[in-house]
């Protein structure tokens, strides 16, 4: 696997050639590899705690360990050299650097000299490291004392301070950056349906409504997902024009976010309503977060059928901090679904 090369796709026998430009790599995700949850003052995040509660994942599994990344980096990044990875994604363990999430709450020096460690030897074998600040890996601590993203301002203002030390520690080598992978994921599997940490839910009618300091399992569906993306989309943001402000004329890197989404087919070609469904469910996965960091607001569709009373509204110093905070925007699409009306 190489880059800077014009590879082919064969594809109904046609030959389409990708860019000279193109880049090819590989991905990974922090909890998802690398283990050594509370190991070197790495701090709980909120995935330690859902997947440490009982019945929250298949076998109670947990990350705990994972593919032991954190002890065999080198071994690791040695595999990728040998299958000829030149480019590499990476994810940073929030809590590995500030252990409650928090600037104030201290840094983490053994964090963040793996993390010099892993980029460095990741440039010693000719790889490029692309960084996303967050990957799910939300810290405990936020989530139990402050509410987590449905904090507005607890939310942004610890994610910001996140991301400015990360580039202020890691952005002299580091030229590509990726703020949030998948918020839509977060809001909505973490606030909407509970199946993704946070895991909160509206109780269903044979369930108590309890919840606790630590692990809070019922919230509200019908509201608390869209204020969980509206604060990720402040805080990608923030984060934005931070690095614009401050570091990007000096490192020269770029920063944006990487979104999920199906794509969405009208079940009936021929049906105008089907037609509608489709676009308007691509609004609805998509348009959720691409709309405001492209154009500073939420489509016209999500503002019509959601309603003011649960979908939050954007200041117009909101909007204009918000509108073009990108310099690309990644794509993640897995698969695709018939829509009708």
């Amino acid at each position: 696997m190489t880059s800077n090369q014009d590879l082919l796709l064969l594809e109904n026998d046609n030959i389409i050639p990708f860019p000279s430009d193109f880049i090819f790599g590989t991905a990974t995700a922090a909890y998802q590899i690398e283990g050594a949850y509370n190991d070197d003052g790495r701090g709980m995040s909120i995935w330690d705690e859902f997947s440490h509660t009982l019945g929250k994942t298949a076998n109670g599994d947990t990350g705990d360990v994972a593919d032991d990344h954190y002890h065999k980096v080198r071994q690791d990044v040695d595999l990728l050299y040998d299958l000829g990875i030149k480019n590499y994604r990476m994810s940073i363990s929030w809590t590995r650097i500030l252990p409650n999430g928090l600037l104030s709450g201290g840094v983490n020096q053994q964090g963040i000299d793996h993390y010099n460690m892993e980029i460095n030897y990741l440039i010693s074998k000719g790889i490029n490291v692309m960084i996303t600040l967050f990957h799910w890996d939300y810290p405990q601590y936020l989530e139990s004392v402050f509410g987590g993203w449905l904090n507005k301002n607890v939310s942004i203002s610890a994610f910001c301070d996140y991301a400015d030390l990360c580039f202020q520690l890691f952005g002299d080598r580091v030229k590509l950056w990726i703020t949030l992978n998948e918020p839509w994921v977060v809001a909505w599997l973490g606030y909407g349906v509970g199946v993704n940490a946070p895991g909160i839910r509206t109780p269903d009618k044979s369930e108590n409504n309890d919840s606790s300091v630590n692990s809070r399992t019922y919230g509200n569906s019908s509201t608390e997902p869209y204020l969980a993306a509206h604060h990720q989309l402040l805080a990608h943001a923030h984060a934005v024009k931070i690095y614009r402000s401050k570091y990007q004329s000096i490192q020269q890197g770029k920063i944006g976010i990487a979104l999920n989404s199906n794509y969405n087919e009208p079940l009936n070609e021929n049906d105008p309503l089907d037609i509608e469904a489709a676009e308007r469910q691509q609004l609805f996965d998509l348009g959720w977060f691409a709309d405001p960091i492209v154009f500073g607001d939420y489509p016209q569709v999500m503002k019509d059928l959601v309603g003011k009373e649960r979908l939050p509204e954007f200041t117009i110093e909101e909007q204009q901090i918000l509108a073009k905070s990108f310099d690309f925007i990644g794509l993640n699409h897995y698969t695709s679904r018939y829509v009708s009306h």
